[in-house]
C-alpha cells in the first residue's frame, strides 16, 4: 500500500511540475506560483530520497 501511495505522489508531483514548466515556457506574466511549485516539489523529492536512503541504511544494519 505504501508503494502505491508513493508512486501516486511522485506522479502527481511530476504532473504539477510539468504544468508549472509549461506555464513558465508559455510566458505567463506572474510566475510566483509556478516557481513555488517547482521549489516545493524539489524539497518533497529531496525529503523522499533522504527518508528512503535512511530506511535502506537501517535495514542493512539490522
Amino acid at each position: 500500500m505504501k508503494t502505491v501511495l508513493l508512486i501516486g505522489m511522485v506522479v502527481l508531483l511530476l504532473a504539477l511540475d510539468w504544468a508549472a514548466l509549461h506555464d513558465i515556457l508559455k510566458g505567463e506574466p506572474n510566475l510566483y506560483a509556478e516557481y513555488g511549485m517547482i521549489l516545493f516539489s524539489i524539497v518533497i523529492f529531496g525529503v523522499m530520497i533522504f527518508v528512503g536512503l535512511r530506511r535502506k541504511k537501517k535495514r542493512a544494519n539490522v
